[in-house]
């Protein structure tokens, strides 16, 4: 068999000339270039595979920290709603003590405090 890790194109010392010779040159040279064409689809299948790793690990990542983002959101917007809530029962009671204070005693409103 021939060696193609040599380039074929290239003539060797110990060939003839003839159509024999010319005929296991262009065998060498479609090995060779076939052996090439394999090495460049492995190298870009390799370096296909790569891309799509990457970027699903960068997809991973934007997807947790929106998540995250989204969690920060909703806490906030729970933690104010309860300040509210909390602002206007306080509310309620001091509108509710006033009332009671000022309210004449023999009144609706002074019998129901």
């Amino acid at each position: 068999m021939a060696n193609v890790s040599t380039n074929p194109m290239k003539p060797k010392s110990d060939e003839g000339q003839g159509a024999t010779s010319v005929a296991d040159r262009a065998k060498d040279a479609a090995s060779y270039v076939g052996d090439k064409a394999k090495d460049a689809a492995s190298y870009v299948s390799d370096k296909s595979k790569d891309a799509a790793s990457y970027m699903s690990d960068k997809s991973k990542t934007m997807a947790s920290s929106a998540m995250h983002s989204a969690e920060d959101a909703a806490k906030y917007v729970g933690d104010r709603a309860d300040d509210a809530t909390t602002s206007v029962g306080g509310g309620l009671k001091s509108l509710g003590s006033t009332l009671r204070e000022n309210s004449p005693k023999s009144s609706m409103t002074g019998n129901a405090s």
